[in-house]
């Protein structure tokens, strides 16, 4: 009883760094503790973990209330310890259909974001944002792309919470056409203002097979196998960056040997961007490096038509020391999730690497033929704060596989999906989830979602009808959302929510 008759700020003060489950737990003790957290966001901002929450849309680091933050809080744990505690194939609590009024629903949606009550895909030349609510999915705005293209799209809430920023790239294929258009758009979700889109920005940019988008508030990385683009749209600037595989390489010249880039992610607070090149996985060294984004007053000014690359100001850029682990990493799947959401006093890169082992097969094959696996997975978590080496963690999970059990890859690289769809017959499979040490406590497992035998028919039924047994049945169109437990399921009525 001693400890509750401290002045509060020093009872704050001795529950700094615990997690966030400790101080729930601490909330939940007594009437003055609940009263003194609920009422104080710094009790949840200064635990160890802050990073792993999710704020709603519409709220920021500074706008949510201490109330609301608790509350997010504690669901966050709720989830995570019912995620893990689970030993066999997790049941859905609740089912929701969002019915949909397009007839083409469920057959075709790709470059998807999920948050909250907000989903958002692109269909051939349409990207659709739309809002789950009273059984059906509201359209909110949908954005028109360059028909007859090759696209890449990217998605992000802004720094204000209450808009998504959409980047989208069109590789245009008609022979007459020259560019690649690289565009901008904001669309306001909440408030008066929801369903206005404001066009930001729009260029030209070389041609090519562009693999990867990314967007910071307010930059964009445009990524090939062997070149980046760096734009600051608000500015209007930008540049090419040539990677090399040291700062020094760098700096005499010596050729880059990030030749083969497979991913990039733009840091959320950090001036910094994270290149991944996978192939040069050998020695126990995972070729992921981090790259500083170059000064303002290095990039110039763009002009509307950047169509070829010798109108952008080449700039060499050096890595950091690639991670090194501690394990043999010639079979790893290399998945990173993104930056954790929320501010953290650390940049702190979630990564999954994943092994898929075929224990009868003699050489490497495809994933999806995969007949006796063993799918096996670490959590990395990078610390890139570090000016020499990178900090990994990794307690590891496995999933056996029998006789007949496939294997596709799913995932989204943003901040929180990531799956396997798992066919054991051909009439039926479930979904595996990564479910990783969130420091508070609750065991990394694979997370085993049971899909429904009527859902599983009727996307079966979906697929036959359109010709695609094989893809469908296998896997489904769907994400599982590892902050809320919800799997989400398109078919050809709509969007179905599966609680866990």
């Amino acid at each position: 009883m001693k400890f509750l008759t401290l002045p509060p700020e020093l009872i704050l003060k001795c529950i700094i760094r615990l997690s966030i489950q400790d101080v729930v737990h601490v909330a939940q003790s007594c009437s003055s503790l609940r009263a003194l957290i609920l009422s104080n966001k710094s009790a949840i901002y200064n635990t160890s973990n802050p990073e792993t929450l999710r704020l709603p849309i519409g709220c920021t680091r500074d706008s949510i209330s201490s109330g609301s933050l608790y509350a997010v809080a504690a669901r966050a744990i709720t989830i995570s310890s019912h995620l893990s505690e689970s030993s066999g194939l997790l049941e859905p609590r609740h089912i929701s259909l969002y019915e949909s009024t397009d007839p083409g629903f469920g057959e075709n949606e790709q470059e998807i974001f999920m948050q909250d009550d907000i989903f958002a895909f692109r269909r051939i030349e349409t990207i659709f944002i739309v809002r789950l609510a009273d059984s059906k999915l509201s359209e909110i705005a949908r954005l028109s792309l360059e028909p007859d293209a090759i696209y890449c799209v990217a998605y992000k809430i802004s720094d204000a919470g209450n808009s998504l920023l959409v980047a989208s790239s069109a590789c245009r294929t008609s022979d007459e056409s020259v560019g690649s258009v690289l565009s901008v758009r904001e669309v306001f979700l909440i408030g008066r203002d929801v369903g206005k889109v404001v066009e930001h920005f729009e260029i030209i940019v070389p041609d090519g097979i562009w693999s990867q988008l990314r967007i910071r508030d307010p930059y964009l990385v445009l990524m090939s196998h062997w070149r980046l683009i760096m734009v600051n749209w608000r500015d209007g600037t930008g540049c090419a960056l040539q990677l090399c595989g040291t700062a020094t390489a760098a700096q005499d010249g010596s050729v880059p040997n990030l030749d083969c880039m497979e991913e990039v992610l733009i840091h959320p607070l950090k001036e910094w961007i994270v290149v991944f090149d996978f192939t040069e996985i050998q020695d126990n060294i995972i070729g992921i490096y981090s790259v500083h984004i170059p000064p303002a007053t290095t990039m110039p000014l763009l002009n509307h038509d950047m169509s070829g690359m010798s109108h952008w100001t080449l700039i060499k850029g050096g890595c950091r020391t690639p991670l090194r682990v501690d394990r043999n990493v010639v079979d790893l799947y290399p998945i990173p999730l993104g930056f954790q959401s929320l501010h953290s006093p650390e940049p702190i890169l979630s990564l999954t690497m994943l092994t898929l082992h075929d224990d009868t097969a003699i050489e490497p094959v495809d994933l999806n033929l995969l007949k006796n696996t063993t799918a096996r997975f670490s959590h990395v978590v990078l610390n890139l704060s570090s000016d020499t080496t990178m900090q990994s963690t990794e307690p590891s999970g496995h999933y056996l596989g029998g006789p007949g059990t496939q294997f596709s890859v799913d995932y989204s690289r943003g901040y929180t999906v990531a799956e396997l769809a798992v066919r054991t017959a051909l009439d039926e499979y479930h979904v595996l989830a990564a479910k990783v040490d969130n420091g508070n406590g609750h065991r990394q497992c694979w997370v085993r979602l049971s899909i429904p035998k009527a859902l599983r028919n009727s996307i079966a039924s979906s697929s036959e009808a359109h010709g695609r047994v094989t893809e469908r049945s296998m896997k489904p169109s769907s994400a599982f959302d590892i902050y809320t437990g919800r799997l989400y399921v398109r078919g050809p009525k709509g969007l179905l929510v599966l609680q866990y």
